[in-house]
């Protein structure tokens, strides 16, 4: 077996695995909600130039696009195999483009997007000031940047997943978001939970990391997602 010699290996290693295991089509249904009430409060005009951190297999750079009529959308992932599956999956779309990079590395030209989202990846970047230098340098002036996760302090269910994951995450809060974007220059023009509106069903429950129960469950899913949004 090849020695893991990063953290950056590590985490390609892990989301290889993950894509290798079909696990990008469990996100897109997990996530789904969540992300497309994002994507609504985007406010979308149809020309933009958009950015996906931590695409995995495109779904939500196929939703974004699909609201550009004349914008394009970038994803981006540490993962090889993730982008391949993207590139298979989004053959038909003309105004995508996906890259395997790491996200404290970004190609691309200093203000070139308009907005840049990130779902559920943002944590997991072994050093986030990094990252948040690179998105600010690559935002355009009064361009935004969507964050969203489900691991925060505020939801109690999310703190048993650090020592789950077979590689380092960041588990912070609300106040600890707002930090670190003012920090790298980033002005917090909002921060809210999003709920999902789907209906939770008791047949449709697996016990899951942290929620053994379905009473755990439904708390959980009624703490939200954190949505922080920084504007260059």
């Amino acid at each position: 077996m090849t020695e893991i010699s990063t953290e950056k290996d590590q985490l390609r290693e892990e989301f290889n695995q993950w894509a290798d295991a079909g696990r990008g089509e469990g996100m897109r249904k997990g996530h789904w909600d969540m992300t497309m009430q994002t994507i609504d409060k985007m406010n979308l005009s149809g020309d933009e130039t958009v950015l996906d951190l931590g695409c995995g297999n495109g779904w939500a750079v196929r939703e974004l696009a699909a609201r550009l009529s004349k914008g394009k959308v970038v994803g981006i992932d540490i993962s090889d195999k993730m982008i391949e599956e993207a590139n298979a999956k989004s053959s038909e779309v003309e105004n995508v483009e996906f890259y395997a990079t790491s996200a404290d590395d970004l190609p691309f030209d200093e203000e070139e997007f308009d907005q840049i989202l990130s779902v559920e990846s943002f944590y997991y970047y072994p050093k986030l000031e990094p990252v948040l230098e690179e998105i600010r340098r690559v935002l355009k002036s009064g361009g935004k940047f969507w964050c969203v996760v489900d691991l925060y302090k505020g939801n109690k269910y999310s703190m048993t997943w650090p020592e789950k994951l077979d590689v380092p995450v960041h588990a912070l809060g609300e106040q600890d978001y707002r930090m670190l974007f003012q920090n790298a220059g980033l002005k917090v023009t909002n921060q809210e939970r999003i709920i999902d509106r789907r209906p939770v069903k008791e047949e449709n429950f697996k016990p899951g990391w942290g929620t053994p129960t379905f009473e755990d469950y439904k708390e959980y899913k009624s703490l939200g997602s954190l949505l922080t949004v920084g504007q260059k």
